[in-house]
Order: structure tokens, then C-alpha cells, then sequence
């Protein structure tokens, strides 16, 4: 390679480097997080809904971001914070108007979840589903006692949520 051309791209990448464009050993895991998305509550849009990126691991839960959905119940939510090691992401929405809800006021019980994980997608819904897949999913693993290997099923007699046997 001519030693002019080397010299460019030695500079081009210090400069990438300083503006955080080219980070050597970056990646998703350690990278700050953006997410796109939509509250909804009946299958329609929550216009003002407040909505919270968290991570949570197993220390107290770190807020990341916050923000407010506009008239179609869109966001964008993101933070120059990365999240910790092996945290597991979350998004709360809580209050809003409904658009299913013609003529409707501030409703501040209006409260969703969408858990993420690790890896977030960068476009979400958060609704009624999410709330439920959500709090089902984690609930199973809180309430069973233990934990079968992984070559076998996951249904086990001392996990018992509302009265269902096994995860």
C-alpha cells in the first residue's frame, strides 16, 4: 500500500474513532440503545402515554430513557447510557388517552409492559399482549422453585401459576 494512502486511513480512522463512529471491539451488547415504537389499548393508539426504558438485572433496575408518545401513539426512545452486562430490557408505559376512547380524558391507570431482553428489536409495540406475554413468561420462571437441565421438558409438579401446572 503507498504510505500516503496508509497515512489517510491511519487519520480517517482516528477521526471516526474520536467522533465514536468506529469503536474497536464494539458491539451490540455494550453499544447505548435506541427503539422505535407504538402504545396501543384496544387496537388503537394511547396518544401522551409516558414511556420508561429500563434495564433490569439483578441489582435495583436502571432508568435508560424516557419519553411521551405522540397523536398516533408513536416514540422514539433512546439514551447515550449503556446498559449493564447481561441486563434484561424493559418498557413501561403508563397513562394516556385512548384513542378507542372517543372523547376520552387522561387515563392515568393506563399502564402497559413489553419486556426485551438482552438484544432489543429496534421497532416495538407495547399493548395488552406484551403486558401479558410479559408478566406470563417471567412469572413462570420466578414462581418454579428450580430449574429442570436443558435436554428436558420444562414442566415440572412444584410450579403452580393461578392453578396451572408447570411452565
Amino acid at each position: 500500500m503507498n504510505p500516503r494512502h496508509a497515512k489517510s486511513l491511519a487519520s480517517l480512522a482516528m477521526g471516526a474513532a474520536c467522533l465514536g463512529l468506529f469503536r474497536p471491539g464494539a458491539d451490540a451488547a455494550n453499544a447505548a440503545v435506541h427503539i422505535e415504537g407504538h402504545v396501543q389499548a384496544g387496537g388503537g393508539a394511547v396518544a401522551g402515554s409516558t414511556v420508561t426504558l429500563w434495564a433490569g438485572s439483578a441489582g435495583d433496575p436502571q432508568e435508560l430513557a424516557q419519553a411521551k408518545t405522540d397523536g398516533d401513539g408513536h416514540f422514539e426512545i433512546g439514551g447515550d447510557e449503556t446498559p449493564a452486562a447481561g441486563a434484561s430490557l424493559y418498557i413501561v408505559a403508563k397513562g394516556g388517552v385512548a384513542e378507542v376512547n372517543k372523547g376520552a380524558v387522561e387515563n392515568p391507570a393506563l399502564s402497559f409492559l413489553s419486556v426485551l431482553g438482552g438484544a432489543p428489536p429496534a421497532k416495538v409495540v407495547v399493548n395488552e399482549m406484551t403486558t401479558v406475554a410479559s408478566v406470563w413468561t417471567h412469572a413462570c420462571g420466578a414462581a418454579c422453585k428450580s430449574r429442570p437441565p436443558p435436554d428436558q421438558t420444562y414442566i415440572t409438579s412444584d410450579c403452580d401459576i393461578g392453578g396451572v401446572q408447570g411452565c
